[in-house]
């Protein structure tokens, strides 16, 4: 089990560093010739990744792993293509692990019974996520509601009433990306009820270190005073680039049952989001204000394409009691995206990926 976290870990760190994603191979003890050492075993056990330092991620990168070098060819091509060599998978790895600590944050991987159990099922998921605040809202049922910065009055102003309904009478997790607009009005919402105890996420971009976008920090801050979690795949250090916004919307969408797009511009992050839960198997509803504002002509566009249109917060709340009033396929695993898990550790079969 530690050897399946280690190399989980490392295989997650070289796909933050080269920017690709990487699945896990399949593994077992018998694949190694070489045993762990008893310094690696030590630290671990001590406190877990944040205590390995440099030399035992050296020692690990170093081992024989000739029977695993086939599931590894193509993360070494990559990592040899940017020139980055194990001392610097090993640094990262260090100053990762240990900044999540220090940061009162911490990882877990894809095997932790934490991780949200629908994201295994995206073609994508990530290896590990680094989170703040409180990690037993991951598993729970969740409702991704997304939109335009530059949304409408009345899409801006039924986020934030939607956020209050859901944090008042709702038994769902509101996840967001945490941007300006209709992302952090419906937070401001969930702040705005009154509950001491919010069941909010929200999804970054970048390493939670710096989280962005900055104006919205005091939201953040709160949220987290409320119960909330904060999530990010980056690693710990790494700053927000253009190329990680699309990234991250996966994992809003990847989280949930269900998308509310409050408000969609053609060509918009939030239209992709939107196809995004639709590839992964997801059920999408858009806010309807049945005007014809050109902000929301992505909106009109889904809603032609067949996705459900509500007119009300209470409406959505409505929608979904109705569609997972019981397990449904909530948690089923028959999405022909699935990643489909097996072996003893949960870990990701290569010769699925490859045929």
């Amino acid at each position: 089990m530690i050897l399946n976290e280690l190399l989980t870990a490392i295989t997650h760190v070289g796909t933050q560093l080269t920017g690709r994603w990487f699945p896990i191979p399949k593994m077992t003890e018998a694949m190694f010739c070489e045993p762990l050492s008893n310094a690696i075993i030590d630290q671990y056990s001590e406190g877990g990744l944040a205590q390995i330092d440099q030399g035992s991620w050296m020692e690990l990168l170093e081992m024989d792993l000739s029977s695993f070098k086939p599931g590894l060819l193509w993360l070494d091509a990559a990592l040899r293509g940017r020139k980055i060599g194990l001392s610097i998978l090993a640094e990262a790895a260090v100053k990762h692990f240990q900044g999540a600590l220090e940061g009162s944050g911490s990882t877990i991987s894809i095997h932790s019974s934490f991780y949200p159990p629908l994201l295994r099922q995206i073609s994508r998921p990530p290896l590990c996520l680094s989170i703040v605040g409180n990690k037993d809202l991951l598993p729970n049922d969740a409702v991704a509601v997304i939109g335009s910065r530059k949304g409408s009055y009345e899409s801006l102003r039924a986020s934030i009433e939607l956020g209050m309904v859901f944090a008042e009478s709702s038994p769902w997790s509101i996840v967001s990306g945490g941007a300006m607009g209709c992302d952090i009005a419906v937070h401001e919402g969930m702040l705005s009820s009154g509950k001491d105890t919010i069941s909010a996420a929200i999804v970054f971009a970048g390493g939670l270190h710096n989280r962005f976008p900055k104006c919205n920090a005091r939201a953040f801050s709160e949220v987290l005073d409320r119960g909330g979690v904060l999530i990010s795949e980056r690693l710990w250090f790494q700053d927000v680039l253009p190329r990680d916004f699309a990234s991250r919307n996966r994992i809003v969408s990847g989280i949930c049952g269900a998308t509310a797009v409050m408000a969609a511009a053609p060509r918009s992050g939030s239209l992709i989001t939107a196809h995004e839960a639709l590839e992964q198997g997801r059920d999408v509803y858009v806010f309807d204000t049945g005007d014809d504002d050109a902000r929301l002509e992505g909106s009109r566009q889904l809603i032609t394409d067949g996705a459900l249109p509500f007119s009300s917060p209470h409406e959505l709340l409505e929608y979904l009691c109705q569609c997972y009033d019981s397990d449904k396929e909530y948690y089923g695993d028959d999405s022909p995206n699935a990643c489909q898990l097996g072996g003893q550790f949960g870990t990701i079969d290569i010769e699925h990926h490859l045929h």
